[in-house]
């Protein structure tokens, strides 16, 4: 409704502004710190899950990443408080690709989502002819917790299609191409990750 909401109106703003025109100024508030804190929160993760990734691949070339700079560096000695340098530094670099243009952005962007995709379409491809039926009627090994904590995971993958209706006011038809935009990559991206997890549980 929201997707349809904004298509009809044609403008930027995605939900802030949507909220503002039905709820105002007050309930836009409360929405925009929550905008806020949902993309500092989700960034974060993905910043974290990046550096994992980074780590790995300096693994598997024979390079030895310092504990500091892989695992974090823990504040005061802290066990609890920690900065993860490589994380911080690739979000770091993130932003300076935005700054340096739009084109640019735009270009490493598709070339990161076309790399993923062809990975995923290579899991789910080798993946299939791996796949075991008796693995998906045995019974689970992490209990109700493991699922729920597979659940949170998978739920950041869904912040940030509402940024798709930023873009209103530069669509040919808002009204249509909005709510296609928003619910299109709702559909491929849930489609896909439960082909990943069904190749996975079958194959594991």
């Amino acid at each position: 409704f929201a997707a349809r909401y904004r298509g009809q109106r044609g403008s930027a703003g995605s939900t802030y502004t949507y909220t503002y025109l039905t709820f105002g100024e007050f309930g836009a508030w409360i929405i925009g710190w929550d905008l806020f804190l949902e993309y500092t929160i989700g960034a974060a993760v993905v910043a974290r899950g990046w550096a994992l990734y980074v780590d790995s691949l300096c693994e598997t070339l024979g390079l030895s990443l310092p504990d500091y700079v892989a695992s974090g560096y823990a504040v005061n000695g802290s066990s609890v408080l920690s900065i993860n340098i490589l994380a911080c530094f690739i979000s770091v670099a993130v932003c300076a690709i935005l700054v340096v243009g739009i084109k640019t952005s735009a270009r490493v962007s598709n070339t990161i989502v076309c790399i993923k995709l062809v990975t995923i379409f290579i899991i789910i491809g080798v993946g299939a002819t791996l796949v075991d039926v008796s693995n998906y009627f045995v019974e689970c090994d992490y209990g109700v917790e493991g699922i729920f904590r597979g659940a949170s995971i998978v739920f950041f993958a869904y912040i940030g299609f509402d940024s798709v209706t930023v873009v209103a006011e530069e669509a040919k038809k808002p009204a249509r191409d909005i709510p296609l935009g928003v619910l299109g990559t709702l559909s491929i991206g849930g489609a896909l990750y439960m082909a990943v997890a069904a190749v996975m549980v079958g194959a594991v």
